[in-house]
């Protein structure tokens, strides 16, 4: 008498509980992960079913495993267990699509057609969308399939077509009118995953951003939302108005700060009318946020001019992270920045324990974005010509052929570069000298 083997059904469940764990563990890295109860609810349709079915190992042997086929051999024989997988016996529906699904990519189209079968039960359809995201992952001739789904009755079926559309990015554009129309019927925990939906679309989301800055206002879809709209940048700029409301609001956590104003600082033209902004940002007593606030300015560079009071006055009372944002910041502005010449001499000579140098050698990098207008701090740069870092030495070198004649002082010392011990620094001392001659 044959032995009974353990129902194929239970061993798409195992596989899919599987599939979704590993999904879950990674739910740091990727919040689309299929929701515990769609698993509770096949796992527990597998288990019932085990107790009355089983298949015997003699019903299934003349027909060998798909997977031990070519892709051609497999396509070829997905057909014919289609049949299998359109039975009306639930259990049987389900052993068919671990079947097709040992086809791999050749499955595909035979399962896209089980996910679109209205006359399937709904255990049939997920397991096949399960296994078409497994057989080949992210396959654009699904993507109608998915919008599909979006419109059916059943909660289960249509949060799996929002998370399965998430995972096709930019590609899953096509389904922004469905999503935007589910959205305005759907309560609080579909929103919440059709606004993840279209933060991993990304900015080709932003016909959202309406529905993403009326979003803010809800406390649990607000960080949420600000991620979306931090994704999409300057294409959101309609949300301008909500997000600076949004950071007036007193009450509001710092982490809901950081966000707001890291949305902010991607969303608004790098034009000197957002500078002021961002100047006040820089009184924030987060200091996370002003050091956001401080890379915003450098971002818009020679139009931060106005800044260069405010970051000198912090730089006196911030940390090592904060210093060094500044230091960036005033070597992003440029020539506007000359009034910061002293302050960057300074840094020149500091004797901080900072990781190689870095206070040092980010001075020696700004005052040579500066450019001429920084003369005064030439003969620092030329005391770290011999400083024990070669980074520092290199930075150094360049830096002085940036300032050009005014730095001709420097020569000697740059031509006993030309043997140092680093490659690097060799070129930039090259590079400087070149520079300096050609500048008289």
């Amino acid at each position: 008498m044959p032995h009974k083997a353990m129902n194929p059904k239970l061993l798409l469940a195992l596989a899919l509980v599987w599939n979704v764990s590993m999904l879950g563990f990674g739910a740091h890295k990727n919040r689309h992960a299929v929701p515990n109860l769609v698993v509770l609810v096949i796992w527990l349709f597998a288990v019932r079913l085990q107790s009355s079915f089983g298949v015997t190992q003699d019903e299934h042997a003349a027909s060998p495993p798909l997977s031990s086929l070519s892709t051609n051999e497999a396509g070829q024989a997905v057909p014919g267990t289609i049949i299998t997988a359109q039975s009306t016996n639930v259990d049987q529906a389900l052993y068919g699509i671990s079947k097709i699904a040992e086809a791999g990519q050749a499955a595909a189209p035979a399962l896209i057609k089980m996910v679109q079968d209205k006359s399937q039960p709904k255990e049939v359809r997920l397991s096949a969308a399960y296994a078409l995201d497994r057989v080949y992952p992210r396959d654009p001739d699904a993507l109608p399939a998915y919008v599909e789904l979006l419109k059916e009755h059943d909660p289960d079926l249509r949060d799996l077509a929002i998370t399965t559309l998430g995972t096709f990015h930019e590609k899953a554009v096509e389904a922004m009118p469905v999503l935007m129309t589910l959205y305005q019927t759907s309560d609080e925990q579909t929103r919440l995953k059709i606004i993840e939906c279209w933060d991993s679309v990304g900015p080709s989301a932003v016909q959202a951003a309406p529905q993403l800055a009326q979003a803010l206002r809800d406390t649990k879809l607000r960080v949420t939302a600000l991620g979306a709209l931090g994704r999409m940048g300057r294409a959101a700029q309609e949300a301008i108005p909500s997000l600076l409301n949004l950071l007036r609001d007193e009450a509001l956590d710092n982490r809901a700060r950081y966000m707001t104003a890291d949305a902010l600082s991607v969303s608004l033209p790098n034009d000197t009318r957002s500078v002021s902004i961002f100047i006040d940002l820089m009184k924030d007593k987060d200091a996370e946020i002003r050091v956001l606030a401080v890379r915003a300015i450098a971002d818009r560079g020679a139009n931060a001019a106005e800044a260069v009071p405010a970051l000198m006055r912090l730089y006196q009372t911030e940390n090592l992270q904060g210093r060094l944002a500044i230091i960036y910041c005033l070597g992003a502005i440029g020539p506007h920045a000359e009034s910061a010449v002293p302050l960057l001499t300074s840094t020149l000579q500091d004797q901080s324990r900072s990781y190689r140098n870095l206070v040092r050698d980010w001075g020696a990098v700004a005052v040579g974005k500066i450019g001429p207008g920084a003369k005064d701090a030439a003969p620092g740069l030329v005391a770290l010509l011999h400083d024990p870092e070669y980074i520092v030495r290199m930075h150094a070198a360049d830096a002085l052929g940036r300032l050009g004649a005014v730095a001709i002082a420097a020569v000697p010392d740059l031509k006993q570069l030309l043997v140092d011990p680093d490659e690097n620094v060799r070129r930039a001392a090259r590079s400087a000298l070149k520079r300096i001659a050609t500048s008289e």
